[in-house]
């Protein structure tokens, strides 16, 4: 647990930014790679998900700032200004990026189900290596715990220093990682475009409403259950409807 791994003068270099800088660059790079593998541009591919990193930030950092405000209203400016170097909520940035994606692909006429395929497994890998960079944080910890494998963070984290936590962060990892084989696999296996990206949905909505259980640090709630929880649900099920359905779409009605 490093929030900061070196420090030159004034300048400090934070792990979680480094980390979460690897999760989008390699998770790019690993899209426009296997793109030809889907019947799909590698430079179209890279153009998108540039764009789809951008716009993902944004909503990552926006739906942060939706779950803190209670405090923006006590202190708006305060709260911004520290917001800008940490906080970000990964349902905001997928729902994000994948909105610009179906987007881009509508105007220029591209098949935005092959896309999705081809991006999922990429973007799960990117999940794994961004929860590396949040357990370096002590960002998103877990409940307390005397379980033989309870984590403590130092004083500077994020987490409660000295306290025996769950380890959420590499379970989340472990879990995206699992996924990221899983989607492999299946992106291999399935015939009918769409079913690929509807099991990452379907995985990951599962995995994420089942992590919040363990997770204690506070991101809102809706009812009485988590902001991410709320959101899962509905990716859960919107996955579950694109496996359905995904034979009726038009690019798989034009391949019969």
């Amino acid at each position: 647990m490093r929030p900061i791994l070196f420090s030159i003068g004034d300048v400090n270099l934070y792990s979680y930014g480094l980390m979460y800088a690897l999760a989008l660059i390699s998770g790019l790079l690993w899209a426009e790679k296997r793109s030809p593998r889907f019947g799909l541009d590698r430079n179209y591919t890279f153009n998108m998900g540039f764009g789809c990193v951008v716009i993902g930030v944004v909503g990552a950092k926006v739906l942060h700032l939706l779950t803190v405000i209670d405090e923006l209203k006590v202190d708006f400016w305060g709260t911004i200004k520290s917001s800008l170097s940490e906080g970000f909520v990964v349902y905001g940035g997928i729902i994000a990026g994948v909105l610009f994606a179906y987007i881009y692909c509508r105007v220029k006429k591209r098949s935005f189900t092959r896309h999705l395929d081809m991006a999922v497994a990429p973007i799960a890998l990117g999940q794994a290596i961004g929860r590396v960079g949040c357990f370096l944080a002590g960002c998103c910890y877990g409940l307390p715990t005397e379980s033989w494998c309870a984590v403590t963070f130092p004083a500077g984290s994020h987490a409660p220093a000295g306290v025996p936590l769950i380890p959420t962060q590499p379970i989340s990892a472990l879990l995206n990682l699992v996924n990221t084989v899983i989607l492999v696999i299946a992106s291999h296996r399935f015939k009918t475009h769409g079913r690929t990206g509807a099991l990452y949905m379907i995985n990951y909505g599962t995995g994420r409403f089942l992590i919040e259980f363990l997770r204690n640090d506070p991101r809102g709630n809706i009812g009485a259950i988590s902001t991410s929880q709320f959101i899962s649900i509905g990716v859960l099920l919107l996955g579950v409807l694109l496996m359905i359905f995904a034979p009726r779409l038009k690019v798989n009605r034009e391949e019969d």
